[in-house]
């Protein structure tokens, strides 16, 4: 049986959805059987993730791991989606689903239809607005639909850096970080090296790593992993390659390898990814 022992419906004022993000509900759920939540009819966005136990949740025709290791889901409440617990333990996790004028552009900004996983360095900035929004909810003092929007705005800007997206752009990076992303966008298909970009960048391989990681949170593996993913779903929006010229242009030895690279970071096959990016063209 599943149950969902917290569960507050936040309910708005007009004046809140018109104006401010705002809370639709927000809680914690217990699985120990699969779970389907049809999509919301209203638009908005969900940040759900794991205090115990392990599970998958089925986004579409994508599925993500549910592990109490730090990392956040945000996907948006238009899509359906299946809880289901995989371990022996019982499945519990946190969630908040919010909307408002505006959301739109985060959401596009933050990538989440593609990349719905986030890991961010300050995961308990996340839990303690959760906490308060809590609070809020329940007690309602005067102006809380305020101090909601301002805590959804910092969560949204939590994984907006995670991302790299508020750092200000090159001229706001250390130098040599900068010189190094400029060499990655002048040649995203090449086959870089960390060790080759640290020559680029002019400093120590060691010294390479730990400056990357502190300037964009995440390692340059994870970043050129990354680049390479992105550049091949651009390549696979163009029908006239074959997906074996596309492996070749990105330096994978065979096909075989670059599909299992792509389905490990996008979560479809090349196919199947090209099937649904010109069946949403057709569609438009």
């Amino acid at each position: 049986m599943t149950k969902i022992p917290l569960t507050i419906r936040a309910q708005p004022s007009p004046v809140a959805r018109r104006v401010l993000l705002h809370l639709f509900s927000i809680g914690r759920a217990e699985f120990n059987q699969p779970w389907s939540i049809g999509a919301f009819e209203k638009p908005g966005a969900a940040i759900t993730w794991v205090k115990s136990g392990e599970g998958r949740l089925q986004l579409d025709d994508c599925e993500y791991d549910l592990k109490p290791d730090g990392g956040f889901l945000c996907y948006g409440t238009g899509q359906p989606r299946i809880f289901n617990r995989t371990g022996t333990k019982l499945l519990v996790a946190h969630s908040f689903w919010f909307g408002g004028p505006g959301l739109e552009g985060w959401l596009e900004e933050l990538d989440i239809c593609r990349r719905p996983l986030f890991r961010l360095r300050n995961p308990e900035r996340i839990h303690d607005a959760f906490i308060a929004m809590l609070k809020l909810v329940r007690r309602r003092p005067a102006n809380w639909e305020w101090d909601v929007h301002l805590l959804l705005t910092t969560v949204l800007g939590e994984l907006m850096q995670s991302r790299g997206l508020l750092h200000g752009g090159p001229a706001a990076l250390p130098p040599p970080i900068a010189k190094v992303l400029n060499a990655i966008e002048a040649r995203p298909d090449r086959d870089w090296k960390a060790a080759e970009l640290a020559s680029v960048a002019g400093i120590s391989y060691s010294a390479f790593r730990a400056l990357f990681r502190q300037a964009l949170n995440e390692s340059p593996h994870e970043y050129l992993q990354r680049v390479r993913a992105d550049l091949a779903r651009d390549l696979l929006s163009n029908p006239a390659l074959r997906i074996k010229e596309i492996a070749h242009q990105l330096h994978f030895s065979t096909e075989h390898y670059f599909s299992a690279f792509f389905h490990k970071h996008v979560g479809l096959s090349p196919t199947r990814f090209r099937e649904v990016f010109l069946a949403s063209r057709t569609d438009i």
